[in-house]
């Protein structure tokens, strides 16, 4: 028999709601005096007996009694029996778990279960039980409608209430459920939806998502996605089938965060159309497919919000990708009024199984990059601690990284992922190498305990053979109070005698110390040591201008990986820093104006007269005149200087920053038609020339209240200002913004 998730995950979602619930038992003496008349018409009646079974027994009896077992239902009962899982809480083991297990045994020599999950006490924040007298915990209903029941579910079954054990309750801990899981969830389906109704407009057409399309997806971070969805799935399956239900929320949470920090950060440019039409598709479709079998593989864990995803998906998804070929019920899906659509709901299909043509050699590429780019980071803010702030500012190019691994296999998985590299870290070289010699120290460090207990007497020389000195010889032992006669009497050994003359520590060669990573064995002295013993450690080089960093902690750490960057800035770096931060600047009055990305809009820059660099000026106005191709492609807008923006061009918002001493200031408008520079041009239109200037500007503040999109520049546009009629032309008094 297979029983869903969802069944012993309601279990718990109600056993939190119903805390409080009160039971009234009907005890003995209040029920001994009361006879009920038979129903035989014998003139008999029906009192309680004397003598009855403990109310445990008829308990115990439940897999059997629920099937009216043995009058009726024999065949049933044995093919079902035992029930795959039962649920109850820690208090019923001497009760219920007892009187289930004794039953069985005695009528079948067998438990009563095969699986038993046990709920602990869900207590108030303060550890106290919850009571409604000292009202010391949220209501549901108040934590249901502030955060949702998917985030009160998820947090009870990630708690140690699920392991029979207590559980403090903590409405901060559901907010931190919502922070951590449904709102980066949410956020990725929001970049789907965005990105896709932009790429219709654009198209001019309609198009489907589809899991076809993402199947056929070349791309490595693509391929990479789906690889690590299907290792989530594998896992869902696994921790489920063992009833582990608390393993299901941190996994979770680690694919969301890959989804969003990795993929959709790395990808931002490919979803939003910078690789071409096919291949934007090929990136929406992949979002589109992990998104759909999140909603599968989770449903009976947050059966709302995955509802609601779920529909979303289905308005912008290919038909074939929601026909359901599971084990629907026959009877509901027969032709007849309580017919249903077995695609109707997320809820109706079965629990996904993991694909299994995952490529690991691409898992083993982006985990690569993953170390590489952590690395980095750490790299850029140590050089910008020691040497120049502005390394740690991710807008200023890093001239080369060094990417140092004796591994092969690692290297070559490394070169397969430089250009994101690149990208991500900012940086205009990257080079990998072997030649660890050059870029690393190397040290054997010991495992003194181990080393001691295996080898006594011989430790000093095994020490010397690895390259260091007895961190023991010649030192004092420690003094000992003894005490006599009642008083306490301070007693000192003598110090050791000194270690015999030791050659000077030489170390251990390059060579021997891969050797020994490789096979895990050593000879030092005449004796084998393994890795229990002694383990090796590299060390960055003080290379000149670059940093070098080992991330030997963490998620993503790896001790046979070096990472360094480059500490030079010049002239060229800081143009680059100041392009980025401007572009930066932009996104950020959009969100500021509301505004989405179909939104066309004009930009306009200055260099503060009161920026106390120098250069300022100079450079701020050459990287933009370099740039400024790229950088209007980037922002689909114009970018022109503030004296260029005309009256009629009101600003939708302001950023003044300083970078280092060079202090921007950076405008947004909406896009709107521009007018001459010539004041004539305009003022020639109207007769009298003592109101020409008010009319003018009348003229062009009616003008661009006009949307832009209503506006014609194919023929002339006639407009009424005080009173006088005038004609203006396009191409002459009018001119079309630049298009993007």
């Amino acid at each position: 028999m297979v029983v869903p998730p969802c069944t012993f995950l309601t279990f718990f979602f109600l056993t939190f709601c119903c805390c409080c619930t009160k039971v009234t038992d009907l005890h003995r003496e209040n029920i001994d005096h009361i006879e009920i008349p038979s129903s035989k018409g014998d003139g008999s009646t029906l009192k309680r007996v004397k003598v009855v079974f403990d109310c445990w027994f008829e308990s115990g009896s439940m897999p059997y009694a629920q099937q009216h077992y043995p009058f009726e239902n024999k065949e049933k009962l044995e093919n079902g029996f035992p029930a795959d899982f039962i649920a109850e809480g820690l208090d019923q083991t001497r009760g219920w778990f007892y009187t289930l297990m004794v039953l069985s045994t005695a009528l079948f020599n067998k438990p009563a279960f095969k699986n038993l999950i046990v709920n602990g006490l869900v207590l108030a924040a303060d550890g106290k039980k919850m009571s409604k007298r000292l009202k010391n915990y949220p209501a549901p209903t108040i934590v249901v409608n502030e955060c949702g029941a998917d985030a009160l579910r998820m947090y009870l079954v990630n708690s140690p209430v699920v392991r029979a054990q207590e559980f403090k309750f903590k409405a901060a801990g559901v907010k931190a459920v919502v922070r951590d899981m449904l709102q980066p969830w949410y956020s990725a389906l929001r970049m789907l939806d965005q990105n896709v109704q932009r790429l219709k407009k654009e198209l001019g057409s309609t198009f489907e998502l589809s899991c076809a399309t993402a199947g056929r997806a070349t791309n490595v971070l693509d391929v990479w996605v789906n690889g690590e969805l299907q290792k989530l799935v594998h896992a869902v399956h696994t921790e489920v089938g063992g009833y582990r239900l608390y393993a299901v929320l941190p996994n979770l949470v680690t694919f969301i965060n890959d989804l969003n920090n990795w993929y959709i950060r790395l990808n931002r440019g490919r979803l939003k159309g910078s690789g071409g039409v096919e291949d934007c598709k090929c990136a929406l479709s992949t979002l589109y497919k992990v998104l759909l079998r999140m909603c599968k593989i989770l449903a009976p864990f947050t059966p709302f919000f995955t509802e609601f995803v779920f529909q979303h998906l289905k308005k912008i998804g290919h038909a074939d990708d929601f026909v359901n070929h599971g084990d629907v019920n026959p009877e509901a899906i027969a032709p007849g009024p309580n017919q249903i659509d077995p695609s109707a709901s997320v809820h109706f299909y079965p629990m996904p199984e993991a694909e299994t043509n995952v490529d690991d050699s691409v898992l083993l590429q982006v985990a690569y990059l993953q170390k590489i780019i952590e690395c980095g980071r750490l790299a850029r803010s140590r050089a910008g601690e020691k040497y120049d702030q502005r390394l740690r500012n991710g807008k200023c190019p890093i001239k080369e990284i060094v990417i140092v691994h004796a591994d092969g296999v690692a290297r070559d998985a490394i070169a397969n992922v430089t250009s994101y590299i690149a990208t991500e870290l900012n940086c205009k070289n990257v080079r990998v190498t072997g030649d660890e010699l050059e870029w690393c120290t190397f040290a054997a460090i010991p495992n003194m305990k181990a080393i001691g207990k295996r080898f006594g007497k011989d430790r000093g020389s095994i020490i010397a053979g690895l390259g260091l000195a007895d961190p023991n010889a010649g030192k004092k032992k420690k003094k000992k109070k003894k005490k006599k006669g009642g008083a306490a009497v301070e007693e000192t050994k003598e110090a050791a005698p000194p270690a015999p003359a030791a050659p000077a520590p030489q170390g251990i060669p390059h060579a021997q110390m891969m050797q020994f990573e490789s096979t895990g064995e050593m000879t030092i002295a005449g004796h084998v040591l393994t890795k229990a013993e002694v383990d090796v450690k590299r060390e960055p080089k003080a290379v000149s201008n670059f940093q070098g960093v080992i991330v030997d902690s963490g998620r993503h750490a790896d001790t046979n990986l070096v990472v360094f960057v480059s500490m030079e800035v010049d002239d060229a770096s800081v143009k680059d820093m100041l392009v980025r931060e401007i572009m930066s600047s932009v996104n950020r009055l959009r969100k500021a104006g509301d505004l989405v990305a179909t939104d066309r809009i004009r930009v306009f820059y200055e260099v503060d007269a009161s920026s106390t660099n120098p250069q300022a000026k100079t450079l701020v106005t050459e990287a933009m005149a370099e740039q400024l191709a790229m950088v209007e492609a980037k922002l689909s807008a114009p970018v022109v200087g503030y004296d260029q923006r005309q009256t009629h061009m009101l600003s939708l918002a302001e950023d003044k920053m300083d970078v280092f001493g060079y202090k921007i200031n950076v405008s947004i408008s909406k896009q709107s038609v521009s007018f001459p520079t010539e004041a004539k041009v305009l003022a020639g239109l109207f007769k009298d020339s003592t109101k020409a200037e008010r009319q003018v500007n009348a003229l062009k503040d009616y003008v661009a209240m006009v949307p832009y999109n209503e506006v014609s520049f194919d023929t002339n546009l006639t407009v009424q200002v005080d009173g006088e009629s005038v004609v203006l032309v396009p191409g002459t008094h009018f001119f079309a913004a630049p298009k993007y």
